[in-house]
C-alpha cells in the first residue's frame, strides 16, 4: 500500500485506498481492544481524524461504553457539530443523537417511545457522560468540575474562594474562532433567540452560600442576566438584540469559601418563542478560512447560507443571485414574519415561513410584481397566485393569526397552515438583492 498507493502517488484531496488499509490494519491487529486499535491507527498517520472516527464508531458499538476509557469520551463533552444545510440543527449533542436514532429504530419496529414536545428543549442527564454540552469555568480561584450522576449534572466545587463569579455555560452559536476545523464548511444559526424562555431547576442539598442567575452572552461579548438569587427554580427571557447569542447558562457568585461540596442541575429548559428583528446590515462577515478544496469560505453571523453567497458592503447586506440562507428553528411555530428589501426591477424572492430543507418549504414568493403562495414538496413546486401589484414591492408580511398576507401594507386574506420549522430567504433574481430587515414572532 505504501509503495503503490501512498499519498505521493495520488493528486486528489484524500486517498481512500491507504486510509481503508490503515483502518483494516487497526481492526485486525487491535484485538478488539479500543485503546490498542486507536493507537495503531493514530500512529500510522495519514488521515487520522477520519480513520480514527470511522473505526472508533464501529468498534464502540462492538465493545460497548463500559470498555472505552474516559479519555476518549470526556474531552468531547457530549458536543456534536454538523455541516448540514439547517443551521440550528448543526448544534446538537451525542446523547440527543443517540435518542434520535433509538427513536427511529423504535418506529421501524412499531415500539412505542416518548414524543418530544415541539418547541420545548429540555436537558436529559440520564445517559452516562451526557453533559448536554455544558462546561464550567475553572481556574485557581474557583476550582471545579462537572459530573453526570443520578439524572443530574453535578457541579463539583473543589475549592471556591469568597466573592468569586464564574459560569456554567453552553454554546448556542459557534463562530469560526470557536471551531477547530472549518474545512467541511460548518455554519450555524443560534439555538437561543430573543424572546425564548429559559428555565433552570436546581438542587442545593447542602444549602451552599452561592447566588445564581440565568444569563445569555451577546455577540458583542456582553453578558445579560436575570436577578441573582438563591431560589432553586430560575427563569429568564432575554430580549436584547445583541445577536446572535453566543452562549447561555448560569452565573455563579460565591459568598464564602466553599470546599469539597456540590450543587446539581436537575434540568435546563428552553421554550422556543422567538420575537425579534434582524437588521441585516448590522450583522458581521465571518471568515471561516479554507474549505476542503482550499476555497476561501465566508459566512454571515447568525445565518446559515446553504446555497450561494452573501456579503456586507458599505453597510449594505447583499444576497447574491441564486443564493439562500436560513435561521431560527429547528422547530419554531412562526406566527408572524416580515421581510423588507430595496426595490429593484425583476425582483424574485421567497420568504419561507416554513422551511424544513432545500426541497421542503412553504413561501411567499415575489416574482417581479406578482405574488404567489408557493410550496416545494420534494422538488414538486406548486404556485397559487395571490395578486399582481401595480407598484414595486418592497415588503411582505405573513400573519398566521389573521390568516392574511400584507404586501406593501395591503392586506390579502388567505388560508395558512402552522407547522414548526426554520425560516429562510431565497433569492432567485438574476442579480444580488439588498435585504434590509426581517422580523419573526413565534410560539
Amino acid at each position: 500500500m505504501e509503495y503503490k498507493h501512498s499519498y505521493d502517488n495520488y493528486e486528489g484531496l484524500c486517498h481512500i485506498l491507504p486510509n481503508t488499509a490503515i483502518m483494516l490494519y487497526g481492526m485486525l491487529y487491535g484485538n478488539n481492544e479500543f485503546n490498542r486499535t486507536m493507537q495503531l491507527i493514530a500512529e500510522a498517520g495519514r488521515d487520522t481524524d477520519c480513520n480514527l472516527g470511522n473505526v472508533g464508531s464501529i468498534l464502540a458499538m462492538m465493545v460497548g461504553l463500559e470498555n472505552i476509557d474516559e479519555k476518549w469520551i470526556k474531552p468531547i463533552n457530549d458536543i456534536l457539530l454538523c455541516s448540514s444545510s439547517i443551521g440550528s440543527k448543526n448544534i446538537t449533542t451525542i446523547s440527543k443523537s443517540a435518542y434520535h436514532f433509538a427513536t427511529l429504530a423504535c418506529k421501524l419496529h412499531s415500539i412505542s417511545c416518548p414524543n418530544e414536545t415541539i418547541g420545548k428543549h429540555t436537558t436529559d442527564f440520564s445517559l452516562p457522560y451526557a453533559t448536554n454540552g455544558f462546561q464550567i469555568e475553572a481556574d485557581r480561584y474557583h476550582a471545579c468540575n462537572l459530573r453526570v450522576n443520578q439524572n443530574q449534572l453535578k457541579v463539583c466545587l473543589d475549592d471556591i474562594l469568597p466573592n468569586q463569579e464564574f459560569k456554567l455555560y453552553k454554546h448556542c452559536y459557534y463562530r469560526p474562532q470557536d471551531v477547530y476545523d472549518c474545512r467541511y464548511e460548518p455554519e450555524f444559526s443560534a439555538t437561543i433567540e430573543p424572546g425564548d424562555i429559559l428555565h433552570c431547576s436546581l438542587d442545593n442539598a447542602e444549602s451552599l452560600p452561592i447566588d445564581m442567575a440565568i444569563y445569555v452572552k451577546g455577540y458583542s461579548g456582553k453578558i445579560y442576566h436575570s436577578e441573582f438569587t438563591q431560589v432553586l427554580n430560575l427563569e429568564y427571557q432575554p430580549n436584547t438584540d445583541d445577536i446572535p447569542y453566543l452562549e447561555y447558562g448560569l452565573l455563579l457568585r460565591s459568598k464564602n469559601r466553599i470546599q469539597r461540596n456540590y450543587f446539581a442541575v436537575n434540568s435546563f429548559e428552553v421554550i422556543k418563542q422567538p420575537s425579534y428583528q434582524i437588521d441585516f446590515s448590522s450583522l458581521s462577515v465571518e471568515d471561516w478560512g479554507y474549505d476542503i478544496g482550499l476555497k476561501q469560505h465566508y459566512g454571515i453571523s447568525g445565518l446559515r447560507i446553504h446555497r450561494g453567497n452573501a456579503t456586507i458592503e458599505e453597510k449594505r447586506f447583499l444576497l447574491d443571485a441564486h443564493s439562500e440562507f436560513n435561521f431560527s428553528g429547528p422547530d419554531v411555530s412562526i406566527h408572524r414574519m416580515s421581510l423588507s428589501w430595496m426595490p429593484e426591477d425583476n425582483i424574485h424572492l421567497h420568504m419561507c415561513y416554513q422551511w424544513h430543507g432545500c426541497y421542503d418549504y412553504k413561501s411567499i414568493e415575489v416574482d417581479n410584481q406578482s405574488v404567489y403562495l408557493t410550496t416545494n414538496n420534494n422538488r414538486k413546486l406548486t404556485r397559487k397566485l395571490i395578486t399582481c401589484m401595480n407598484e414595486e414591492i418592497k415588503m411582505i408580511i405573513y400573519d398566521y393569526n389573521q390568516q392574511a398576507i400584507y404586501i406593501n401594507a395591503q392586506k390579502f386574506e388567505i388560508n395558512l397552515t402552522l407547522v414548526p420549522s426554520c425560516v429562510a430567504v431565497l433569492n432567485e433574481s438574476k442579480t444580488a438583492t439588498q435585504l434590509i430587515s426581517c422580523r419573526i414572532e413565534g410560539k
